[in-house]
């Protein structure tokens, strides 16, 4: 069993942070208003950050693509008319 030495904390002291014998005291690094649970917190914001990037490079992708679509679409429209209207004028001309 591992024993500690209990020691009252007191803020902003380098002593606080060594036991009576003058050995390190772990979890000492730890600020005042840290707990052992504020690492999963910080996990939890990372993955937070994460998805909010990654939903918004999805949501960028998804605009640009719908854009692109658009524009080829147009574009086939165009070619559409263009041979609509030659083909009638081929057509006339042979008449």
């Amino acid at each position: 069993m591992i024993r500690r030495h209990l020691t009252p904390r007191r803020s902003g002291s380098m002593r606080s942070a060594t036991t009576p014998g003058g050995g390190w005291r772990g979890g000492a690094h730890r600020g005042a208003g840290m707990s052992a649970n504020s690492g999963s917190s910080g996990a939890s914001s990372t993955f937070a950050r994460f998805l909010w990037i990654f939903t918004t490079i999805g949501i960028v992708v998804i605009v640009v693509v719908i854009g692109f679509l658009i524009g080829i679409v147009r574009a086939l429209e165009s070619i559409d008319n263009g041979l609509f209207t030659s083909s009638n004028q081929i057509g006339r001309a042979h008449v």
